[in-house]
Formats: structure tokens, C-alpha cells, sequence
């Protein structure tokens, strides 16, 4: 529980995901480490059926936006936005060499010099939904909690017809101002778009929504026979979460609501139609930010990546314990 969030709170009396009410406290102090803006502690429950965690108690719909000020989205700090005009031309000319697409605005860039490039700045990684978004033929693509508007800057350069939905007015904002068409709102504008979209895209949005489970059913529902959702977010039973236990970047009190299991995701995913392909590998996300909220410091240093660099994490024998479940979910026809 907080003390000092001045905004209202509601009691969690059962798992948002299974239902269930047997439960145990997972996480007890855990503070906003990761925004220092919704101060005071706060207290995860692990569901004893489904493995999730979910906040309580936690804010409501309404008084939760107190814990948004500030957030990264509101800005142009975007890992595709912070960018100079001769940065954006580079940057689509990097893009169209490894996804072997014509992304324009872009430089020109002879294939040898980009390919060696490339092979330079290796370290850098493309998020895992773009590949699934670029072999699929565009057509209608929305993003769910689009924030500033990233992913659907690149869908719209790819061609696909690109819309975006996000509670957070000043996030929506900023994808506005981009010339992008995003709506304030919430799921419920997707009960307007039934088998509409032909690519849904939600990327660290679920954890964010008080009821997951009518969020997960429209957006099912929003998908057109043979299309495609895409999702991440953290794991609940992330093996990185055994080691770092409170300091886990992947919980970011009082934002993170409710974290399912990688396991209960796929099982219901699947009940509602979809063939879902599990997009995981040995990678440790939240390490190295994990490392600087165990220093309840503001930035990162040499220190944190130096041991996020060595640190061996045995996983173990439970299974689903990917740090980031990364699901993509093709609807039956």
C-alpha cells in the first residue's frame, strides 16, 4: 500500500486473470523506482492457480493517471523519434537494409558500406514484432496503447494503413502531431471494429489495463480471420524475477497492474482461436536496469552494465520463464 500517492485506490479481492482468490504476497515494498512520480509502497499478490501477479491495493481507472506524469511517452525521447532529419534518413536507410524493404524518407547508402555498418553496430536488435510485420502483406494495422506513435511510424513506412489507441491524452498527442491518425480511448472503441484489423500490435500495454481479460477478448475480437496479434510483456514468472526479486525492472509500481504467466497467456490465447508461436530465446531484459533500481539510482552506470555483461542466471526447471513473453497469435480461420 502507498502512502504518499494522493490519488484514490481499490481493493483487488481476486486474480484479474483467473479469478481465483487464493493468493500469496510476492513483492511488499516495492516502490515507483523506475519514474520516482506515484512515491510511497506498494504490494504484488501471486495468484496460487495461474502463477500471475497482480497489484492491490492498486489506483483506479481514473486516479492511475497521476502515476503517468512525466512518462516517456510524452516526449520526442522515443528510440525512433529523438532523431535529426539527417539521423531519420540514416536511420530508414538501416531499416530498409535489414528488412529488405523501400523505407523512405532514407538515404542513400551503398550496400556494402550499410552491410558493414551493420555488422558494427550487431549489438543493435529490432523489436521481435517487425519481422512478423514486414513478411505479412500490409493492410489495416492497429496499435493498441500506441503511445507516441513508434511502431506505427514504421507500419505506416512499411504500407500498411496504421491506427493507434492510447488512454494517455499527451502520448496521443505526440503521434498526432506526427501525422498519424491515433484516438483517445480505451478498449472499449474496439467493439466498432470486429474482424477489422488485419495486424494488432500490443506491446507493454496489458500489464498496464485494470481488466485484461475483456482487453485480451476485443482485441481478439478486433482481428480479422487470418490476421494477426502481436504481444509482449513482462513475465511473471520471469527467471530474472527469481534473482532480482523487489528490484525487478519488470513490476514498475503502481504502472504495472497485473502480470500474467507466460503459461496462462498461451492457454487462453489459444481457447479463443489463435495458433500462437512463442517468441522466446535466453535473453534477460530487465537485467541492467535491474541493476541500477537495486542502486535506487536515476541512471545507469559503467557498474550496471559491466555486471549486467557477466551476471549467469541459471533458469532452472520451470518452464515458460522467458523474461518478456513475446507471443505471435495468427487467428484461425
Amino acid at each position: 500500500m502507498s502512502k504518499f500517492f494522493k490519488g484514490e485506490l481499490e481493493k483487488v479481492n481476486e486474480c484479474p486473470y483467473c479469478g481465483s482468490s487464493k493468493r500469496n504476497i510476492a513483492h511488499k515494498n516495492v516502490s515507483d523506482w523506475s519514474f520516482n512520480v506515484a512515491h510511497g509502497k506498494w504490494c504484488y499478490y501471486t495468484c496460487d492457480n495461474c502463477k500471475s501477479l497482480h497489484l492491490n491495493p492498486r489506483p483506479t481507472f481514473l486516479s492511475i493517471r497521476e502515476a503517468y506524469i512525466n512518462y516517456y511517452t510524452h516526449g520526442d525521447n522515443s528510440e525512433f523519434f529523438n532523431l535529426s532529419r539527417l539521423r531519420i534518413l540514416l536511420k530508414n536507410a538501416w531499416l530498409s537494409f535489414l528488412l529488405e524493404k523501400n523505407i523512405s524518407p532514407k538515404l542513400y547508402v551503398p550496400k556494402n558500406l550499410m552491410a558493414l555498418l551493420v555488422k558494427i553496430s550487431g549489438r543493435i536488435s529490432l523489436p521481435f514484432w517487425i519481422k512478423p510485420l514486414v513478411t505479412t502483406k500490409p493492410g489495416k494495422f492497429l496499435d493498441m496503447g500506441c503511445g507516441s506513435g513508434a511502431a506505427m511510424t514504421i507500419a505506416s513506412q512499411i504500407g500498411w494503413d496504421v491506427i493507434g489507441i492510447d488512454f494517455d491524452e499527451a502520448a496521443v498527442a505526440v503521434a498526432r502531431k506526427r501525422g498519424l491518425t491515433a484516438f483517445v480511448g480505451t478498449d472499449k472503441l474496439l467493439d466498432d471494429y470486429h474482424d477489422y484489423f488485419d495486424f494488432v500490435l500490443s506491446s507493454h500495454v496489458l500489464e498496464h489495463v485494470h481488466e485484461p481479460l475483456k482487453f485480451l477478448i476485443r482485441m481478439c475480437n478486433s482481428v480479422s480471420k487470418n490476421g494477426m496479434l502481436v504481444i509482449t510483456l513482462p513475465n511473471a514468472m520471469s527467471f530474472v524475477r527469481d534473482h532480482f526479486g523487489d528490484n525487478w525492472r519488470g513490476l514498475e509500481a503502481p504502472r504495472h497492474l497485473n502480470l500474467p504467466s507466460q503459461h496462462f497467456l498461451v492457454e487462453f490465447l489459444s481457447n479463443l482461436g489463435f495458433h500462437v508461436e512463442i517468441m522466446s530465446d535466453d535473453s534477460a531484459e530487465t537485467i541492467l536496469e535491474s541493476y541500477q533500481i537495486q542502486r535506487r539510482a536515476n541512471k545507469l552506470n559503467i557498474i550496471d552494465r559491466i555486471n549486467a555483461k557477466f551476471l549467469k542466471i541459471e533458469r532452472g526447471s520451470k518452464a515458460h520463464s522467458n523474461d518478456f513473453i513475446k507471443l505471435v497469435c495468427r487467428k484461425n480461420d
